[in-house]
């Protein structure tokens, strides 16, 4: 909320925003993600027990399962992306690579654009 010009600060909500541009999927285990690409194997009927796989197009239904609903928009199209440049034009994605590809999403440093927020230590530097 705006209040006389209090709008110069940043954004009204600093951990709303942050969070929402934020990366999420170091939130969840790799278990987390095993259990629902299994779960999603076993309701499309791709499930075979030596190697599962799944056509790299049913892939976003397994992060909705990991978020319990739609993961934000910006997570989304960087694990898409990921998970596209994995496949490497294949039609289906194995276990064991898409386990691969979470991971080293999970293990990227985190880059948060500190031009964006105003950080002040005293009342005097306004």
């Amino acid at each position: 909320m705006a209040f006389f010009g209090m709008a110069y600060l940043g954004p009204q909500s600093y951990m709303k925003d942050l969070r929402l541009n934020t990366y999420t999927v170091s939130l969840f285990s790799l278990d987390e993600f095993l259990e629902a690409f299994v779960s999603q194997c076993k309701r499309e009927m791709y499930y075979n027990v030596d190697n599962p796989t799944l056509p790299v197009s049913s892939l976003s239904a397994v992060l909705d399962i990991v978020f319990h609903g739609p993961p934000p928009a910006l997570e989304k199209a960087r694990v898409d992306a990921a998970l596209l440049e994995a496949s490497e034009g294949d039609d289906s994605m194995s276990l064991s690579r898409f386990l691969e590809v979470i991971e080293s999403l999970q293990q990227q440093p985190l880059i948060v654009d500190e031009d964006k927020y105003a950080h002040y230590k005293s009342f005097d530097q306004l």
